[in-house]
């Protein structure tokens, strides 16, 4: 089905895009809760996802304005399992390197300002707290950003060797 484009989409949709945006629409509404789009370069993936997102913002707009839901384990301990419950958060976006800057100039060439965007990449970009975090709609960042951010998580759960100091699970 074809989808008309959100408020705020400062963009033409060709009709196959709007198609395109219907099923990924349908699919995040599904009990699959999303989906890949991967066709050819050049046929517009970017200003589809984009659509999606500000269709998603507008849904949890008009959402708000009826019966909230109960989210994460407020969710969980109403009977609602979690992936069934509303998503909380920003979208996250993650990409190679050369494709960062592209990214954040096509949703502020497509959003304008109705999607906040952060691109979380050098070092004052990642200093954001987990509740700052939450102000956004989208994140930016790269494969390279999140092996980084993985690998210190998982090194709090390892010992270091005192002999090599290298690090290890206990």
């Amino acid at each position: 089905p074809k989808a008309k484009p959100p408020a705020g989409l400062q963009g033409q949709l060709l009709p196959f895009q709007a198609q395109g945006l219907g099923w990924m629409a349908a699919q995040e509404q599904s009990e699959f809760k999303g989906g890949i789009l991967a066709d050819e370069m050049g046929l517009g993936k970017t200003i589809q996802t984009i659509a999606l997102l500000l269709e998603a913002k507008q849904r949890e707009k008009q959402g708000e304005k009826q019966k909230p839901k109960a989210k994460g384990r407020k969710a969980a301990s109403q009977g609602q399992c979690l992936p069934c419950a509303p998503a909380e958060g920003p979208t996250l976006i993650v990409m190679p390197t050369s494709a960062l800057h592209q990214w954040s100039e096509e949703i502020s060439s497509f959003a304008g300002d109705s999607l906040r965007v952060l691109v979380y990449y050098g070092k004052k970009d990642r200093s954001a707290t987990p509740s700052e975090l939450l102000t956004y709609d989208v994140i930016l960042t790269t494969y390279p950003v999140v092996e980084i951010e993985w690998r210190l998580e998982e090194n709090k759960t390892k010992l270091q060797c005192k002999y090599c100091n290298r690090y290890f699970a206990e």
